[in-house]
């Protein structure tokens, strides 16, 4: 088996979908509150990753998934009474804060370019570094700095690395001198990273650019020469002059009062519709669950697509105007559901790692 990537809209061959943990992990919650929240994001991630995989193999895509441990429990991270619980194989996996985050999206810590792997953190989830380990090990670990894997794009001989740093806020010192220094120790393992990279790959062309957040978050190269993009993105002309951008709006959470009380009340921005007035399941993601969750407000689904083809496209929430701009590109658009985006903070190309594609 081998890894091949040279951009995100040629034929897909084979992909990695992320798993999140089975309704089992939860089952020993003596909370029935926090254990049915919990079950149900488990069933439901489960059934939207299952019609995921039916669509990528009817387009004869191999599908891979990381491996987990069927005996895991989440008790083996608390215990009953909601404290931190001693776990015998914690080293494998480093949380920031309380419960590790699932095996749900690959693309957080690693990408392809040509034919290998570049690890560019250690933190995520064992399952998919094992896994993609037993598939090709032609693996190459960067050092590992506050520049997630999504910030790299591929677009041909071209390698764009968004190195704002800004936007890993939590983990950035408030005091001036500190801050200069983590910024100086970016600046060079950034510069070892490259060298790294242009060691195997000396005709790939390394472009710096700044998008203050993940690129595929922001903007998708969906064909030679059209981009879909987020609103107020103005670097297009300097890094893709003469590409058609369609801008997408962000999402419009005026109609959905419940989520915007909710977020309000926390001053935190993930959602799980139906649990808005349950205080105990928001207690525990809170407290426990700080790495599974993002900003719901600060998401626009439909950016974060999966190319499986040059003519398909896998989508959520695609707008009309985009839908439209597809078409004239000869690009159909297939709806994925991914009913728990705003609580585990993963788009459709978040959980997905393209490994090769025919190129």
């Amino acid at each position: 088996m081998t890894y091949n990537i040279w951009n995100k809209w040629d034929t897909l061959e084979t992909v990695m979908l992320g798993s999140f943990y089975p309704a089992e992990f939860f089952r020993d919650i003596r909370s029935d509150r926090i254990r049915s929240a919990l079950t149900r994001i488990a069933d439901e991630e489960a059934e939207d990753n299952a019609q995921f995989e039916r669509v990528l193999q009817s387009h004869g895509v191999e599908v891979i998934r990381p491996h987990m441990d069927p005996t895991e429990n989440i008790m083996q991270y608390i215990d009953d009474q909601g404290r931190i619980g001693e776990q015998s194989n914690r080293d494998q996996r480093t949380s920031l804060y309380g419960i590790p985050r699932a095996p749900i999206a690959p693309r957080d810590c690693q990408f392809v370019l040509g034919n290998h792997l570049f690890v560019t953190q250690q933190y995520d989830h064992a399952g998919i570094l094992h896994t993609l380990n037993d598939y090709c090990d032609n693996i190459v670990h960067l050092k590992d700095i506050p520049i997630d894997a999504p910030n790299y794009t591929v677009v041909g001989h071209r390698l764009l690395i968004d190195t704002d740093i800004s936007q890993h806020h939590h983990m950035i010192p408030k005091d001036p001198e500190h801050l200069r220094q983590q910024t100086w120790e970016v600046e060079q393992a950034m510069g070892h990273n490259i060298q790294q990279i242009t060691d195997l790959y000396p005709d790939v062309q390394i472009e710096e650019i700044a998008v203050g957040a993940h690129n595929d978050g922001c903007f998708h190269t969906v064909a030679d020469g059209a981009i879909i993009s987020v609103e107020d993105m103005d670097i297009y002309e300097q890094t893709f002059p003469g590409w058609e951008v369609c801008y997408m709006p962000d999402e419009d959470w005026s109609g959905v009062r419940k989520f915007v009380e909710h977020s309000v009340k926390l001053k935190k921005s993930w959602w799980l519709p139906g649990e808005e007035d349950n205080d105990e399941f928001t207690h525990f993601v809170e407290t426990w669950l700080q790495d599974w969750v993002g900003y719901a407000d600060e998401t626009v689904s439909a950016v974060n697509v999966l190319m499986i083809n040059p003519q398909t496209c896998c989508t959520v929430n695609a707008t009309s105007d985009m839908k439209l701009f597809m078409k004239k590109h000869g690009i159909d658009c297939v709806d994925i559901p991914n009913r728990h985006r705003f609580i585990l903070d993963s788009g459709l190309s978040c959980k997905t790692l393209d490994l090769k594609r025919k190129s």
